[in-house]
């Protein structure tokens, strides 16, 4: 009786194992096909500016995510969360984006990455920035990495192998491009092998005219020393907050070489974060310094205007209270 049991229960695991491969296979098909179909696409986009640069920081709850706008030109900075995988592509819709010029993906985290799934099936992609992560060991790899990244190849295939390149060229040098008016500088990672995925960031540095941003995805205390030592020119109007404000990241001394006037900072509110972030210590650094704070957890989305000289937000400055003090005021009411 109890082997007729066991038997009846492997042919139902077996059964399912077999649907669920068919599934799995049929998906990919799928996926492969859409690729295709979009690496064809003949689109153009409209003008989108005048000569402005617009940075569009996308509140895409806990992660990041940036569209950046020139004259007919677009660049996406990471694509958000695998708990909100189309936002990035519904505001990719709404501004009325066509095609992408620029993909700057800083790492494979979740939280920076799931979102391209979505944007790859949908969106022709000119060229993929990605941090080169082949010393990583493959066991601590989550399923982000393995699935964007077997995207990315199919992509680039569809492409002729022109599509996505590394941030560094072989000889450890850093690759600068132009986007539309302004100018586009990769300063890290400086190391090619780091334990925390987050210190393979892609850290660029974009000019337009007098106004520089930099854009640090989750890169921690690691990271920021050896941007420090490197004696590479960190300074900039505009700073994105490093890892969301966390308590790894934004160290005083890394700060103080940025000496930024504002700092854009990505994060879920209330008791969807549950990191606290920004952190206690960061925001009371940006208030002593009376920098500005334009922040998704308060404002939603938040659109930045530059023209080469100067800045402005269609949004009013934030505040500078910690995600832990959003988190319990929503607790107490």
């Amino acid at each position: 009786m109890n082997n007729f049991k066991a038997k009846k229960f492997f042919r139902k695991l077996v059964k399912t194992l077999s649907c669920f491969t068919v599934l799995i296979t049929l998906l990919v098909i799928l996926v492969v096909l859409r690729l295709y179909v979009v690496s064809k696409n003949d689109d153009v986009n409209p003008q989108f500016t005048n000569g402005n640069l617009e940075v569009h920081m996308i509140d895409v709850g806990q992660g990041d995510s940036f569209v950046l706008l020139q004259n007919d030109k677009v660049m996406l900075i990471d694509a958000g969360t695998m708990y909100n995988p189309d936002v990035a592509n519904k505001a990719l819709k709404e501004l009325g984006v066509q095609k992408i010029d620029y993909v700057i993906l800083t790492h494979f985290h979740q939280d920076h990455a799931s979102g391209l799934f979505s944007v790859l099936l949908d969106y022709k992609v000119d060229h993929v920035y990605i941090t080169n992560m082949s010393k990583h060991n493959p066991f601590k790899m989550d399923l982000t990495y393995y699935v964007i990244n077997a995207m990315l190849k199919v992509a680039n295939y569809f492409d002729g192998n022109q599509m996505l390149e590394y941030a560094k060229y072989e000889d450890g040098s850093f690759k600068t491009f132009e986007f539309s008016d302004s100018s586009v500088e990769f300063l890290a990672p400086i190391d090619d092998e780091y334990d925390d995925i987050n210190n393979y960031s892609l850290v660029a540095k974009i000019t337009y005219g007098d106004v520089k941003i930099l854009f640090t995805g989750d890169i921690e205390k690691e990271a920021e020393k050896q941007l420090i030592e490197s004696g590479v020119d960190l300074s900039a109007d505009i700073y994105k907050a490093a890892h969301h404000g966390s308590l790894t990241s934004n160290t005083e001394e890394f700060l103080e070489k940025i000496n930024p006037s504002a700092v854009l900072i990505s994060s879920d509110n209330g008791n969807h974060n549950s990191y606290g972030h920004p952190v206690a210590s960061f925001m009371e650094y940006l208030q002593e310094n009376k920098i500005r704070v334009y922040r998704t957890d308060e404002s939603g989305s938040v659109k930045i205007i530059i023209d080469g000289k100067s800045f402005l937000s269609d949004t009013s400055r934030d505040d500078y209270k910690s995600g832990k003090e959003i988190m319990e005021e929503e607790q107490s009411n």
